[in-house]
């Protein structure tokens, strides 16, 4: 099952929007296979000992993410990406999506595409005992047929004939519940492309630190609302500040305006504080006295 709706790969109808041409295409997937060897199926017998093999990612080695470069006071036009609540949206920089995205995820299913129907396949899926909270896989999406990076949260279910894990997608943000036999080791070809997806969170004033903390639930219906009206757009973003929250480093952003015409965009306030306001000014109180500006 999947958590929070999210931008999805373009890859399935790769044309000259996407790679340039051909000869870039053929390049672009070169580079991505170009430490497997000559035979790209080929696979090495030494493991590390984690009884992971060498040639992917170990269970406790991280990827690094777009937003350890980002700087307090920069402003980027973003895409977002998965959204979740106003305390918890994905967002990618415009100038990485579609483009560079869809080429990296397109080469990334190629390869495992390639492998899972070899010999090697047993070597490449993972072995549920060796999985660990935090670690970063390679995961299936049947729907798409394609590969993605992700990493897992926990196991959601021990169940012996259907063993599931939550995975995050490092690359969108997105959470799913995936089961074992579409999870495989992360080749370290595909872990040095940082993350594409920045977590962040909205700046919305003191008064909603609160549900930033998470000591009150965001309603159900602002959560829709700001999915409907944020979703797949792009919009001109100010980072203001990194913070930790619920254990993550979390960037606080303020959506300046839309890219393209927008009615919001006439009105001399954040995005998010017009579609905050629109939905809670009418039911959320602090001290008796309703809430109506930030």
């Amino acid at each position: 099952m999947a958590e929070g709706n999210t931008l999805r790969p373009r890859s399935s109808s790769l044309t000259s929007a996407t790679l340039t041409s051909a000869a870039e295409m053929e390049g672009a997937c070169q580079a991505c296979v170009a430490d497997l060897g000559q035979d790209s199926l080929m696979m090495p017998s030494s493991s590390s000992q984690n009884a992971v093999p060498n040639i992917f990612l170990q269970p406790f080695d991280c990827i690094k993410s777009v937003s350890d470069y980002v700087k307090a006071g920069e402003e980027k036009f973003c895409v977002a990406s998965a959204i979740f609540s106003p305390s918890e949206i994905f967002l990618v920089h415009a100038t990485h999506f579609p483009k560079k995205v869809d080429s990296f995820i397109w080469c990334m299913s190629d390869v495992y595409n390639s492998v899972i129907k070899g010999p090697h396949r047993n070597e490449w899926l993972v072995n549920y005992r060796l999985v660990r909270n935090g670690m970063f896989v390679a995961v299936y999406k049947r729907e798409e047929n394609e590969w993605h990076r992700g990493q897992v949260l926990y196991e959601s279910s021990s169940n012996p004939e259907r063993r599931m894990f939550m995975v995050q997608f490092i690359d969108f943000g997105d959470r799913e519940e995936i089961w074992e036999g579409d999870l495989a080791y992360l080749h370290k070809n595909f872990a040095h492309q940082l993350g594409w997806s920045i977590r962040c969170r909205l700046e919305l004033g003191k008064y909603y630190d609160r549900y930033h903390k998470g000591t009150l639930m965001w309603p159900p219906a602002l959560k829709k609302n700001l999915h409907d009206t944020l979703f797949d757009k792009r919009f001109r973003v100010k980072f203001l500040r990194k913070v930790i929250q619920y254990g993550y480093e979390v960037w606080e952003v303020s959506l300046l305006n839309f890219r393209d015409a927008h009615p919001m965009n006439v009105v001399n306030q954040p995005i998010q504080k017009q579609v905050i306001l629109r939905m809670l000014e009418k039911y959320v109180e602090d001290d008796g006295t309703e809430i109506t500006e930030f």
